[in-house]
């Protein structure tokens, strides 16, 4: 299973981007991968010329998971199917 990425451009020089990488397969059931980054020591993801990161994360049915996010930055979720809870909000 494969996810499309498509990211903006950092500024009015640069041009959008499109990669195509391999989603986390089920062997890695609740394992954070990080597909793409901007940080040098995130060494296996596709490099992003941005200070982001972009994780994914497979879980089955009554999984919970944690992905701690330090104060300050921002973060951004979506569920691929089914529902899920973050936060005490339903999502689905």
């Amino acid at each position: 299973e494969y996810v499309e990425l498509r990211l903006a451009a950092s500024s009015r020089m640069d041009r959008p981007s499109r990669v195509v990488t391999r989603f986390p397969d089920r062997k890695q059931l609740g394992e954070f991968i990080v597909l793409a980054s901007g940080y040098p020591h995130d060494r296996r993801a596709l490099p992003l010329q941005s200070a982001a990161r972009v994780s994914a994360c497979r879980v089955r049915t009554g999984q919970c998971i944690t992905q701690p996010i330090a104060r300050g930055t921002k973060a951004y979720l979506m569920m691929l199917s089914g529902q899920g809870i973050a936060n005490r909000h339903l999502l689905e």
